[in-house]
């Protein structure tokens, strides 16, 4: 038999965890299945190592889809999650693998939208110079 259900696997910010997005699923259609995808070090996984590079996360999350895939999935995420989830449709591509109907990118420039400040680049100082001067931190 079919699954005729829609899947949403959800990335949450990198302040926060995927209990942040709890009260949402009442919200969204019955047949729906949300998947929220815990990261490393928060909520659930509070005692799991971060990831040093996007590569190793990306192959654990895409391990972990991969065990409920299904033919009618999207992505969705919000800031760092958004991030995640088109890395991961991204990954996905390049693999030949199934790809999301639906990608849902919030708190984030579209991918082909360079920064003007690429704060990544900045060394210590350039950085302090740079929060203190753009948003007063000191």
């Amino acid at each position: 038999m079919t699954d005729k259900r829609f899947h949403l696997f959800w990335f949450h910010h990198a302040g926060g965890s995927s209990s942040f997005y709890l009260d949402w699923l009442t919200l969204l259609p019955t047949n729906w299945e949300v998947h929220l995808i815990e990261l490393p070090g928060r909520g659930l996984n509070f005692s799991t190592p971060f990831y040093s590079c996007w590569d190793e996360l990306l192959s654990s999350i895409n391990k972990q889809i991969a065990q409920i895939s299904y033919d009618n999935f999207a992505f969705a995420g919000h800031s760092l999650g958004a991030m995640i989830a088109h890395r991961l449709a991204v990954h996905r591509y390049n693999r030949d693998e199934s790809l999301p109907i639906w990608l849902g990118l919030s708190a984030i420039r579209a991918p082909d939208i360079v920064s003007k400040t690429q704060y990544h680049k900045l060394d210590d100082d350039e950085l302090r110079y740079e929060l203190n001067d753009v948003y007063l931190i000191k």
